[in-house]
């Protein structure tokens, strides 16, 4: 029997899908609707904020299309656009901007659900979908395909040119549940860890969350969404250190509705979940957090008026401090990023640079 997957991740709805050919019947559908989140949470805590204040170095023009950081070298920043395989890439004083286009096939399923990551060599499109990680070599165009064994994944993150770890999803006893996984497809080994988290048969509603990867400490560091939770692993995917953030929201309640059609199940959240942590990035031995909750000693007006960043250790999660990045002509933080010296930082039609408030 041939089996083929579909995974569907737009602006919070979340479909997973396996469907049988040959008997033309949906197995099962997944869909998770999350509600967003107007009102800024407080939480019973306190911050540390770090004495210096972010300075401007550079900003851009207007840039329209910008999905995400993707990328950074010591000569370029590159940005992932809403196309799979288009490329923004600006030198770091943000004066020079170059797009690169890469030919992908299977370019409908891909486009569907993709994360982009780039190298000093190669450009890394994760397709989640197909699954598929498509490496592009960046200096002469030509590409290799891997397919990851097991199911369809919704997180990835590379490691090198041949270590990949999934955030996949395995069945078992009627219920769906997030596993972690790495594949090496120089030696062809792959491992999973099934026990990272409880099995909880919500599909990971109550424990999605982002895969980092820091080069420093080479810890995998898998950051939740709506709790104040975060793990770090080893390279082989055993957990070190099971940490939590500074603010109080420790727990979410998961309502799930499952109802039988015809050719499908399908299986809805029901409860309005809140993020908590938004985006998060592992850079030089120190997990950097943009938090949705306010602590009791901020201001309504500085915490409306900035993305509060929160900096823990790696890999004991001991928590350093905090400090603000500034909304830029009235727009919040869409994505942000560390380097050697600077903090990248993304906006809806801006690209800053900035310098940093403490040795980073």
């Amino acid at each position: 029997m041939f089996i083929s997957w579909y995974m569907k991740i737009t602006n919070k709805h979340f479909l997973l899908s396996v469907s049988s050919v040959s008997a033309a019947i949906i197995v099962v559908i997944i869909l998770m609707v999350i509600s967003s989140n107007s009102t800024f949470q407080r939480g019973a805590f306190n911050r540390k904020f770090f004495n210096k204040k972010l300075s401007a170095l550079y900003h851009s023009q207007t840039m329209n299309g910008l999905k995400a950081i993707c990328g950074k070298q010591k000569n370029h920043i590159y940005f992932e656009t809403g196309t799979a395989g288009r490329i923004v890439e600006m030198d770091p004083t943000l004066s020079h901007v170059d797009l690169l286009k890469f030919q992908i096939s299977n370019a409908e399923r891909v486009q569907s659900l993709y994360t982009t990551y780039i190298d000093s060599s190669y450009c890394h499109i994760m397709a989640g979908n197909i699954p598929e990680i498509i490496q592009i070599n960046l200096h002469d165009s030509s590409y290799c395909l891997f397919h990851p064994p097991g199911n369809l994944f919704s997180q990835s993150i590379v490691i090198d040119n041949s270590d990949y770890i999934f955030r996949q999803y395995q069945k078992s006893e009627g219920k769906w549940n997030q596993i972690f996984s790495k594949c090496n497809f120089i030696t062809n080994t792959f491992i999973v860890n099934e026990n990272v988290f409880d099995n909880s048969g919500d599909a990971g509603f109550s424990t999605d969350g982002v895969l980092l990867f820091d080069e420093r400490t080479f810890c995998i560091i898998y950051v939740e969404y709506y709790r104040n939770k975060f793990i770090c692993m080893d390279t082989l995917l055993r957990v070190l250190q099971r940490g939590q953030t500074i603010d109080t929201f420790s727990n979410v309640t998961i309502k799930v509705l499952s109802e039988k059609l015809r050719y499908s199940q399908t299986i809805t959240n029901t409860s309005p979940l809140h993020e908590i942590n938004l985006q998060s990035k592992a850079v030089n031995g120190k997990l950097y957090i943009h938090s949705a909750i306010r602590a009791d000693n901020e201001s309504r007006m500085d915490f409306s008026g900035n993305a509060v960043i929160d900096v823990y250790q790696i890999p004991d999660g001991h928590y350093l401090g905090s400090f603000y990045i500034p909304n830029y002509n009235d727009q919040r933080l869409k994505d942000f990023d560390v380097a050697a010296d600077k903090i990248l930082v993304l906006y809806d039609n801006y690209i800053v640079v900035y310098s940093p408030p403490f040795n980073l």
